[in-house]
């Protein structure tokens, strides 16, 4: 196989934002460690997350409320974020499979403590159903 030189190299096409590789879809979990506020380390990413969803949503199922406001302060393109309240952690987990799995979200965040490997499994399937990041925020004790 010969060596293509740079220069003669095609230049490669960004894709539109609905055309993503299969690889940018997926549940990913991130495990810190406990922290004032929680997760205090990823709001830059997530505020830059947010930035970058488009057309669609920027999806953050909670259990506790979060300020607007505060987003606001952090960086956050508001008129991309979705706020949903959960119930309990059961209820977390059905709302973030609906909003990975229905496709309107580019990013669905949440933190749920207790997810089986066939819970795993299902939510991931979701994400590529719905072509979207899904980030699970966890704290080690």
């Amino acid at each position: 196989m010969a060596a293509t030189p740079l220069h003669s190299a095609k230049p490669m096409q960004a894709p539109t934002p609905r055309t993503r590789r299969p690889l940018d879809h997926g549940v990913t979990e991130i495990i810190m460690s406990q922290s004032e506020p929680p997760f205090a380390l990823a709001l830059p990413m997530l505020a830059h997350l947010s930035k970058s969803a488009n057309d669609r949503w920027f999806t953050w199922v909670t259990r506790t409320p979060i300020s607007k406001q505060f987003l606001a302060q952090q960086g956050f393109k508001l008129n991309n974020v979705r706020l949903v309240y959960a119930k309990d952690e059961e209820d977390a987990k059905w709302i973030f499979w609906e909003a990975l799995n229905n496709g309107r979200s580019d990013v669905v965040v949440t933190s749920i403590d207790s997810l089986s490997a066939n819970d795993l499994a299902a939510l991931d399937a979701a994400s590529q159903h719905g072509e979207c990041r899904g980030l699970l925020l966890r704290t080690r004790d």
